[in-house]
């Protein structure tokens, strides 16, 4: 298992409810951190902890190595990421996964998009939204994506 130097550095875009938390515990086990949010004063409790303060998510990514998003949909993840002052755009050039990243998206027609756009494969994507039209067509499950996850695991003892 790989430690986390504090002089590595983190940057989180996005500082509302769940943000505020992630960004919290950061902070609280003392890695250097620096947080952009588009509205600043989601960002200035955490600053207030001793964030520090970026004007954009490419800020943000410059002087970190590992990267935290933490929004809400996924027009919003891709303007983050890939837009103007995104993290792409700010991210070291030896920027490189160096760990598992998870990621929850309901809205599994944005993701086959951002894939598509991005040459990224994503076999399971697809089969998942094929699944998931097929039970919704057949009345076997419910529309919303999220509510459809409990369906999927089946009954829990």
């Amino acid at each position: 298992m790989r430690v986390m130097s504090v002089r590595e550095g983190i940057s989180l875009s996005g500082c509302g409810t769940m943000g505020q938390a992630i960004g919290g515990r950061l902070l609280a086990c003392g890695h250097a951190l620096t947080v952009f949010d588009p509205n600043a004063a989601h960002a200035e409790p955490l600053a207030a902890m001793g964030a520090r303060m970026a004007g954009s998510s490419a800020e943000a990514a410059s002087s970190a190595r590992f990267h935290v998003l933490s929004l809400n949909s996924a027009r919003i993840v891709e303007q983050a990421v890939f837009g103007p002052k995104g993290l792409c755009e700010g991210a070291r050039e030896d920027f490189s996964p160096t760990g598992r990243i998870d990621n929850m998206v309901k809205d599994l027609s944005a993701v086959q998009d951002l894939a598509r756009s991005t040459g990224t494969a994503m076999p399971l994507t697809g089969l998942c939204c094929e699944i998931h039209r097929l039970l919704v067509s057949a009345g076997l499950g419910p529309a919303d994506n999220a509510a459809l996850i409990s369906f999927y695991d089946g009954p829990r003892n």
